[in-house]
């Protein structure tokens, strides 16, 4: 790190590492205690689910209002409450002596959450600028693919060797770490001074009809009324986008749709591309598992060449790629375009060394455009806008991970119906990867098109 780097400047980026890190890692760590945390609670599947369910759906729905609040309030004291509210979730999972205290824990750590990813991105770019912004929003970003990498290897140890609990004692740590040295960081009392009563309408519409479309689109394939939850979720945010172009302190303010060309475009971008790797890893594990008879730590291993390559090269990108955002994000979406079409002709007989350099060039081509595309992002905004930018980010991002999981489990529930995935025909399954990586293949090629309009 720099010398020339103040006390302040380094707290703050310590502590938003750690809190990219630790957020992430929590939304993967328990995806392999699932099994033994329904057996310890004795519940059922129709429970069990909620554990992944309600901390997306809180994120989700929470970002636009919390990232609100940081632009009236003062960003950085927002991302201390969320420390502190993210470790009080993750101490009650510790306790949780049922179902029931679980979810609730869940649901705490998730309102926490959703105050750091509103805020994270907002508070480093009010503290960096220029070159060093881009430099640091690379580290943190980072920081986020190394939790994201770290969170199922770290889980599936800790359930394996000392139990499930030591997952949210070490998410309790690591925030409450976090949350100390954020202490250091001095109050800031935000600029945005707001004379209008609350938009509390507007925040209604918009928590329901957001929480209504990611269930409806994330139960597809599972439940027959899934349907009804994402028409009700468009109707609602319809209602909740026609209300904010005519409110007098709205929200969300419409000018950056309608007006911020380079806001519009870098956010529809950022809801393809992330959605389109999103399930990378799950299409893949699925295929070496079924296919090529891998065992889940060997799948695992294979697969760690994504979020490590992400991981590097967003940490370096920060670092060297200062300059012509536009035609980084460019390349980065052709790189990532290249991996999913690579994925199109996966075959029975399509080697390891083949799988890793089509993760390879994925993870570097996200990378790329995601360090450069957030920079576009919090640049096309004043600083009065930051919270709001960062938080609309966050959202887009959640929503294309979702709709990206949605399209998987109709494609899989068309080939398959109701037969198990582990009984599927190896042919079967390398048509569903191959079908997929075309669909997500298609969406990298109109990123690229949207980023050619997209004037940086």
């Amino acid at each position: 790190m720099k010398n020339n780097y103040t006390k302040e400047q380094k707290s703050i980026l310590i502590v938003s590492l750690l809190a990219s890190f630790i957020t992430t890692y929590m939304g993967s760590a328990l995806n392999l205690s699932i099994p033994h945390i329904e057996k310890t609670f004795n519940t059922g599947a129709s429970q069990i689910g909620w554990i992944v369910t309600i901390y997306i759906l809180t994120c989700g729905a929470l970002a636009l209002p919390v990232g609100k609040v940081a632009d009236i309030i003062s960003k950085n004291n927002i991302m201390k409450g969320g420390l502190l509210i993210f470790a009080t979730g993750s101490l009650g999972g510790i306790v949780a002596n049922s179902m029931r205290l679980l979810l609730i824990s869940r649901f705490v750590q998730a309102i926490g959450a959703s105050m750091i990813f509103s805020t994270n991105n907002a508070v480093l770019s009010e503290t960096f600028a220029g070159k060093e912004r881009q430099k640091i929003l690379g580290f943190v970003t980072g920081a986020t693919y190394v939790g994201m990498a770290a969170g199922p290897v770290l889980g599936g140890v800790f359930d394996y060797y000392i139990g499930w609990k030591y997952i949210f004692i070490f998410a309790a740590a690591v925030s409450m770490i976090s949350f100390l040295i954020s202490l250091k960081i001095p109050f800031k009392k935000s600029n945005y001074l707001v004379h209008n009563k609350w938009d509390t309408v507007g925040t209604v519409l918009y928590i329901a009809g957001i929480c209504l479309l990611m269930y409806g689109i994330s139960s597809v394939g599972e439940r027959m009324n899934s349907i009804i939850f994402i028409e009700a979720g468009v109707s609602i945010l319809v209602l909740f986008f026609r209300r904010e172009r005519v409110f007098e302190n709205p929200l969300l303010d419409m000018n950056l749709i309608i007006h911020n060309k380079r806001f519009l475009f870098s956010n529809m971008n950022a809801m393809i591309i992330f959605g389109a790797l999103f399930a990378v890893n799950y299409l893949l594990s699925l295929y070496l598992q079924t296919v090529k008879e891998y065992t889940s730590q060997e799948a695992g291993l294979i697969l760690t060449s994504l979020p490590i390559s992400l991981a590097m090269v967003s940490v370096l990108g920060g670092k060297k790629i200062n300059k012509k955002a536009q035609l980084n994000c460019i390349c980065g979406i052709i790189l990532c375009a290249a991996g999913m079409g690579a994925g199109v002709f996966i075959n029975d007989d399509s080697s390891v060394i083949y799988i890793i350099l089509l993760l390879i060039s994925a993870g570097v081509g996200q990378a790329l455009f995601a360090v450069s595309n957030i920079n576009t992002v919090m640049e096309s905004v004043s600083k009065e806008e930051y919270g709001v930018a960062s938080s609309v980010y966050a959202g887009v991002r959640s929503l294309g991970n979702t709709i990206s999981m949605a399209l998987v489990t109709i494609i899989v529930s068309t080939r398959l119906g109701d037969m198990q995935l582990t009984q599927t025909d190896p042919i079967i399954m390398i048509e569903i990867v191959n079908i997929c990586f075309f669909v997500f293949a298609i969406g990298c090629i109109a990123g690229i098109f949207i980023a050619l309009r997209k004037k940086v």
